[in-house]
Formats: structure tokens, C-alpha cells, sequence
């Protein structure tokens, strides 16, 4: 007898989480569907490219980096930081 209440307290369990599921996936749609309206977004999907999220600042910014670095490894090695800057080519 107990092993029928379990499966029918188990049934119950799945089905009652399906449809908070559910409903929580609703929310988020209407919810998606509010902020664009608010927003005035674009319908559809959209492609970013680099300059738009930024990523080419990363791409500029990686050379001179690395002419830090190696500024940074000869000032270690002994050598004067104005020498170095200079031998690297780095700060202009």
C-alpha cells in the first residue's frame, strides 16, 4: 500500500514541477517581450562585430602589452628603464 501512495506522491511531484517550469518559461517570454517593447529594440536577431562589443581594444591593447613586458624583463635583467623603453620601442 505504501509503495502505490509513493508512486502517486511521485506522479504528483512531476507534474506539478512541469508546470512551474512552465509558467517560470512564460514569465521570462512575456517578460523578454515587455523589454523590448520598453527598449524599442529591434526584432530578430542581431550580429555584433568586434568594434560594436569592443574586442578591438583588446587587439590594440596586446602589442603594447607585451612591450611592457619585455621593458619590464630587461629593467630585471640590470638594464635602465629609459634603455630599455627605448630598445623595446615601447611608450611612444
Amino acid at each position: 500500500m505504501n509503495s502505490k501512495k509513493g508512486i502517486l506522491g511521485g506522479i504528483i511531484a512531476t507534474f506539478v514541477a512541469t508546470v512551474v517550469i512552465l509558467i517560470i518559461l512564460l514569465v521570462f517570454i512575456l517578460g523578454s517581450g515587455v523589454i523590448k517593447k520598453v527598449t524599442g529594440a529591434d526584432e530578430g536577431v542581431r550580429v555584433f562585430n568586434e568594434s560594436e562589443v569592443g574586442l578591438e581594444n583588446v587587439f590594440d591593447y596586446l602589442p603594447n602589452y607585451a612591450r611592457l613586458m619585455e621593458t619590464k624583463v630587461l629593467a630585471r635583467q640590470g638594464q635602465l628603464i629609459d634603455s630599455a623603453i627605448v630598445e623595446v620601442g615601447y611608450g611612444g
